[in-house]
């Protein structure tokens, strides 16, 4: 069984994260705007999202930004490999979070941005169905 820590930690994972998570991102941020946009979420966004969503506390205490970063796009790829994260409906749930300053100010972009993956990563990991892919998960 595999938990927390070890999904957040596969670079693999992350690596798919990765692109999976700018994905998203673009896809919300273009519903906001009503224009087709093409943006990367920052690993200081990601690890603010991490820490805000309490889940920094099941990782090593020496990790980089950039390491607290890919944990969150290890983390999602997870979910999506595993048919719990469909990305459509991810990008509407955090377009509910972006407004189009976002696009303007890199201070609005890192509030708004952090607390619409801090919600995502709640609910995802809140659903009973994700806990029963491993019963010590948070172990």
């Amino acid at each position: 069984m595999e938990n927390l820590q070890s999904i957040a930690l596969d670079k693999n994972l992350a690596k798919l994260g990765d692109n999976l998570v700018n994905l998203i991102y673009s896809l919300a941020l273009t519903l906001v705007s009503n224009c087709a946009q093409g943006k990367k979420v920052s690993d200081k966004i990601l690890a603010k999202a991490l820490q805000d969503a309490g889940l920094r506390r099941y990782l090593p205490k020496r990790l980089t930004t950039h390491d607290r970063g890919d944990a969150v796009e290890a983390i999602l790829a997870y979910l999506w490999l595993n048919n719990r994260l469909d990305i459509n409906e991810a990008a509407v749930f955090l377009s509910k979070y972006l407004s189009k300053e976002s696009l303007k100010s890199k201070e609005i972009e890192l509030f708004e941005a952090s607390n619409a993956f801090k919600e995502l990563l709640k609910l995802y990991l809140s659903k009973k169905q994700f806990l029963l892919l491993t019963n010590n998960f948070f172990d």
